[in-house]
């Protein structure tokens, strides 16, 4: 699957999840809540890198050499990578709808002062 289309999935499956406003109330909750999400997008990048890289045939240690993995190896490791860079596009996605709510709701409240 390429980049794009595991995004899409991925802002799909994002829209399936109902952040729990209620919980987000209670400070230590939503600071943890934060936490993980920006943690989980920080390692999209890396996620990415390494999957182009599988899925290309080229050696994720060495720049500019083929990979030294088989091809089982190489569609082992492509599907285990894709799958974590799935959920953190989901996550990722998640996370942009958090922050969108959270800066509505806060022009929200600067505009009835």
């Amino acid at each position: 699957m390429n980049i794009n289309q595991l995004k899409a999935d991925a802002a799909l499956a994002a829209d399936q999840i109902d952040i729990q406003w209620g919980k987000l109330e209670n400070p230590k909750y939503r600071k943890d809540f934060e936490h993980t999400l920006r943690r989980a997008t920080t390692f999209v990048p890396e996620l990415e890198s390494l999957y182009k890289k599988l899925t290309a045939g080229e050696s994720v240690l060495n720049p500019d050499e083929p990979t030294p993995l088989s091809y089982e190896d190489m569609e082992k490791y492509s599907a285990l990578v894709e799958e974590e860079l799935f959920n953190g596009y989901v996550l990722q996605s998640l996370y942009h709808k958090y922050n969108a709510v959270e800066n509505v709701i806060k022009a929200a409240l600067d505009n009835s002062e």
